[in-house]
């Protein structure tokens, strides 16, 4: 979250976690498809975990989750291939681990 918004929420709400939310809130209602704020995220994956769909479209309607699209995608991209990660030549392969990292405009 940016310092400003911060400051304003400390002055607004005594509650920490509250700040926090309002605060990832407002961030994820201002730039919706550049950045996914981890307590709606989290938020949308556990009610897709209780199966409620239509409470999740909901919520999501009103900006406080991410939306059933938005956690399925994140599901697909999680599958794997089994089979290609048992065989034995993943298995005696270096390690490797990478880095990416994009520019976020926080001046908004």
């Amino acid at each position: 979250m940016p310092p400003l918004l911060k400051l304003f929420l400390k002055q607004l709400i005594s509650n920490p976690l509250k700040q926090v939310s309002f605060g990832q809130g407002i961030v994820q209602a201002t730039k919706p498809n550049a950045c996914i704020m981890p307590i709606m995220f989290g938020l949308g994956l556990q009610i897709d975990r209780l199966g409620l769909r239509d409470l999740q479209d909901e919520v999501a309607h009103l900006g406080f989750c991410m939306s059933n699209a938005e956690v399925r995608h994140f599901k697909l991209s999680l599958m794997s291939n089994d089979d290609m990660e048992s065989s034995a030549e993943t298995k005696q392969s270096v390690p490797f681990a990478q880095f990416v990292a994009d520019n976020f405009d926080h001046n908004v």
